[in-house]
C-alpha cells in the first residue's frame, strides 16, 4: 500500500500558490470564452437555404516554434489547404422595417495537407445540409459579408459562465490562503 502523507509532501502555501495559478487561468479562460460569445448578443436568428457546398483549394499561413520562452524562434510556411463552406441565402427584417435578403458563407472547417481522408470526411459533413435545405441560422447585422457573420449556432455564453464559477473561487480560496500564511509569517 501507497502511503500519500510520506509521497507527497507540500508546504500548504504552495497549495494556496497552485490555487491561484490554477483558479486565475480558468477564470480567464472564461472571461475570454464569454466576451466572444457575449459580442454576438446583437445576432439575429433567421432561416438559411443552403445553395450549394463550396470547397476551395488554398495556401493557408501557418506558424511553427521551437525553443523555449527565453529564446523562441519561429517560422512562417505555407501549406496546401482546402477549405469548405456552406453557401447559404437567409432573410431577416431590416432596420427600415421591410425584409432584407442576404448570402454568405457559412464555414465548415479548413484541412491542411493533402490528406484525402479528412477531405472525405468533410466533404461528408458538408452534406448533413443538403443543397436546397433549411435550417435556422444566426445572422450578424454588423459583419453582413464573408464567412464571419452567420453561424448555425446560437451565441452562447454558458461555457465562459462554467469556467468563470469554477476557476475565480479557486482563485480567491488561494489569494486568502496566501496572505493568511504571508500574515502569519
Amino acid at each position: 500500500m501507497v502511503d500519500f502523507g510520506r509521497v507527497i509532501r507540500l508546504k500548504p502555501g504552495w497549495a494556496f500558490l497552485g490555487c491561484l495559478v490554477v483558479g486565475f487561468v480558468l477564470g480567464l479562460i472564461g472571461v475570454i470564452a464569454f466576451a466572444i460569445e457575449a459580442d454576438k448578443d446583437d445576432w439575429v436568428q433567421t432561416v438559411c437555404t443552403v445553395n450549394d457546398h463550396v470547397t476551395v483549394y488554398d495556401e493557408c499561413r501557418r506558424e511553427q516554434c521551437h525553443g523555449s520562452t527565453d529564446n523562441r524562434y519561429c517560422s512562417t510556411y505555407y501549406e496546401p489547404c482546402w477549405k469548405y463552406y456552406w453557401d447559404v441565402e437567409y432573410t431577416v427584417e431590416s432596420a427600415s422595417g421591410g425584409n432584407f435578403t442576404g448570402s454568405g458563407y457559412v464555414r465548415y472547417a479548413t484541412i491542411y495537407g493533402g490528406q484525402s481522408s479528412n477531405r472525405y470526411s468533410a466533404e461528408n459533413r458538408l452534406q448533413s445540409r443538403p443543397i436546397g435545405s433549411r435550417d435556422e441560422c444566426w445572422y450578424d447585422p454588423i459583419t453582413q459579408s464573408g464567412d464571419k457573420g452567420i453561424s448555425w449556432f446560437a451565441p452562447d455564453t454558458t461555457f465562459g459562465i462554467v469556467f468563470m464559477s469554477i476557476g475565480w473561487p479557486i482563485f480567491f480560496i488561494g489569494a486568502v490562503g496566501c496572505a493568511v500564511i504571508i500574515l502569519m509569517g
